[in-house]
């Protein structure tokens, strides 16, 4: 009688044996993530990036436009244009690291928590984790870049008001 002819007999209740994976199943390839639903995340992502870029834009345009009085008060007593620029230039650096510290660090740990759970609950066959690198770092230049733009465009603005008429926005 062969192997495969013979059969088990197990009590009632009893479990089988625990059966250990082949090799072939061990070294198999990790199947990849269809392109559609990869699509399909990243659609439903676009809206929350475009709400955050408004977020940078407004709290950048707001900080400025805000303090237009204290600015020309300070351009008044002997700030140069080129101390104003690269006063506004490192107030959108701070604003820039700030947002990727907690898009990047926050972000990240909490898509590595979620696949956690979504591999512990065996959701939509996830086994294994892929850090977005690319995306990431997609993520900083485009950030960076926004807010470098953002600094020109609200400095230029800025330097076409008179320093009187600055002075004067609060009154």
């Amino acid at each position: 009688m062969s192997d495969k002819n013979k059969r088990t007999v197990r009590r009632p209740g009893e479990r089988p044996a625990p059966q250990a994976p082949l090799f072939d199943q061990q070294t198999a390839p990790i199947p990849r993530q269809p392109r559609r639903q990869t699509g399909e995340m990243q659609q439903m992502v676009l809206p929350l990036g475009a709400v955050g870029v408004m977020n940078l834009i407004n709290t950048m345009v707001n900080s400025i436009y805000t303090r237009r009085r204290e600015l020309g008060i300070i351009q008044a007593i002997g700030m140069s244009e080129k101390q104003l620029v690269r006063m506004l230039q490192l107030e959108g650096l701070f604003y820039t690291v700030g947002t990727l510290l907690v898009a990047l660090g926050i972000g990240s740990l909490a898509g590595y928590g979620i696949f956690l759970y979504a591999k512990a609950e065996n959701m939509m066959n996830i086994t294994v984790y892929h850090y977005p690198g690319i995306q990431a770092a997609v993520l900083a230049v485009a950030v960076a870049a926004l807010q470098m733009i953002l600094t020109c465009a609200v400095s230029r603005n800025f330097r076409r008001m008179s320093l009187t008429d600055r002075i004067r926005y609060g009154e």
